[in-house]
C-alpha cells in the first residue's frame, strides 16, 4: 500500500516534468514488456491487466521513436553504442495477438522485438492459470446459478470468507491452480474446448513465420510459474526445458529466457547454474529501471499494466530510480541461495 501511494505521487510529479530532463536520471537501456494488444481483450487477458490497445500501442511506439533507438536482441547483447538511448522491446507468453496486431505495426514502423514462449502453451496445447481464472469469471459474469453454484463448491473445500469470488479466482497461485481446474468441471467449462474455438497463443509455425521476418524468439519457462514460490531446482527445470525447447524448434543465435512473473527473490546460485548449463546467453527480470548485478541480464518496464501512456509510466520510472540512488536501491541485488 505504502509503494502504491508513492507510484501515484510519482506519477502526478512525473507528469508535470519536462521529459527531457527526467530522462538524464539514467543511461540504462530501456525495455519495454508487453502482452496482448488488440482492438479489445481477449477473453483470456480482460481480467488480469495485461493488455493495451492498439490505438495506446502505436502512441506508446510513437513517443519510444522520439527519445529512444530501438536495436536488436542482439545489439542490446552486443552493447552496441547508440546515437539515443537504447530501447528494446519485448512481448511475453506469445498470444495469438502478436502475430495479428502487433507484428504488422513493428514491421511498418521498423521496430525490432523479442517475443518469449512457454513451452507448454505453444499451439494452445494447455492455458496459462491465470488466464484460466479470466476465463471462469467472464463465464461466471452475470450467471448467478453459476456462481452459487461456484462458491458451494469452493466451501466445500474449505475456502471462505473471500470478498468476491473475481478476488478469489485472481488470487489464486501457481501452486494451488489445479482448483481451477477442478472449478471447470461442474460448470461444463472446457478450457480446452475454449482454446480450439478461440486460440489463445501463436502457434509453432506462426513463431517460425515472426522469426523469418526478422525477430527473435525466447523462452519464458514451462507453463509460467511465480519462481520465488518454487525450489531451485525446479526454477531450473522450468527454465532449462524450456530454452531447449526453443533452440529445438527455432535455434535462435542468441539464447534468451524472460522469468513469468517476476525474477524478485531469484539467488546468485540460480544464475550461475543457469550459465553453468550454457543454455542462455540473455535474460530478463521485470523491475523496471534498475541496474543489474548479474551479467547480461537486463530490467524491464512493465507497459501494460495501466492505461497511462507510455511516458507517464517511464516519468514514474525515471523519478523512482533518481528517488533509490542516493540510499543504493536502484540496483537489484541478490542473496547467495
Amino acid at each position: 500500500m505504502k509503494e502504491e501511494a508513492i507510484f501515484k505521487l510519482l506519477f502526478k510529479v512525473g507528469d508535470a516534468l519536462p521529459f527531457h530532463w527526467l530522462k538524464r536520471a539514467s543511461h540504462l537501456p530501456v525495455i519495454p514488456l508487453y502482452h496482448a494488444v488488440s482492438e479489445h481483450p481477449s477473453v483470456y487477458v480482460k481480467h488480469v491487466n495485461v493488455w493495451r490497445s492498439l490505438d495506446q500501442f502505436k502512441a506508446d511506439l510513437d513517443f519510444y521513436l522520439k527519445y529512444y533507438e530501438p536495436v536488436s536482441l542482439e545489439d542490446l547483447y552486443n552493447g552496441k553504442k547508440t546515437r539515443k538511448t537504447p530501447l528494446h522491446l519485448t512481448f511475453d507468453d506469445g498470444l495469438k495477438e502478436c502475430c495479428d496486431d502487433v507484428i504488422p505495426i513493428l514491421k511498418e514502423k521498423g521496430i525490432p522485438a523479442s517475443f518469449f514462449l512457454n513451452s507448454a502453451f505453444v499451439d494452445n496445447r494447455d492455458l496459462f492459470f491465470r488466464f484460466k481464472a479470466s476465463v471462469l469469471i467472464e463465464y461466471l459474469d452475470g450467471n448467478s446459478d453459476a456462481q452459487n453454484e461456484c462458491i458451494d463448491f469452493l466451501n466445500k473445500r474449505g475456502k471462505k470468507n473471500f470478498a468476491s469470488l473475481k478476488q478469489y479466482l485472481l488470487s489464486v497461485t501457481y501452486l494451488e491452480k489445479e482448483i481451477l481446474d477442478d472449478l471447470a468441471g461442474p460448470l461444463s467449462l472446457d478450457y480446452k474446448q475454449k482454446l480450439s474455438q478461440q486460440a489463445c497463443y501463436m502457434t509453432s509455425e506462426e513463431a517460425r513465420s515472426i522469426q523469418s521476418q526478422g525477430f527473435t524468439i525466447g523462452a519464458h519457462s514451462i507453463d509460467h510459474p511465480r519462481y520465488d514460490a518454487l525450489p531451485l531446482e525446479e526454477q531450473l527445470r522450468q527454465t532449462i526445458q524450456s530454452l531447449k525447447f526453443v533452440q529445438d524448434k527455432y535455434a535462435p543465435t542468441l539464447p534468451s529466457f524472460a522469468f513469468p512473473f517476476t525474477d524478485f527473490r531469484i539467488s546468485k546460485r540460480f544464475f550461475q547454474e543457469l550459465s553453468a548449463s550454457k543454455t542462455c546467453k540473455i535474460s530478463f527480470g521485470c523491475a523496471g529501471l534498475k541496474k543489474e548485478n548479474i551479467e547480461n541480464h537486463f530490467q524491464r518496464v512493465p507497459m501494460d499494466e495501466n492505461s497511462l501512456s507510455a511516458k507517464a509510466n517511464l516519468s514514474k520510472e525515471y523519478l523512482y530510480y533518481l528517488l533509490k540512488a542516493p540510499i543504493g536501491k536502484n540496483v537489484f541485488r541478490r542473496g547467495e541461495l
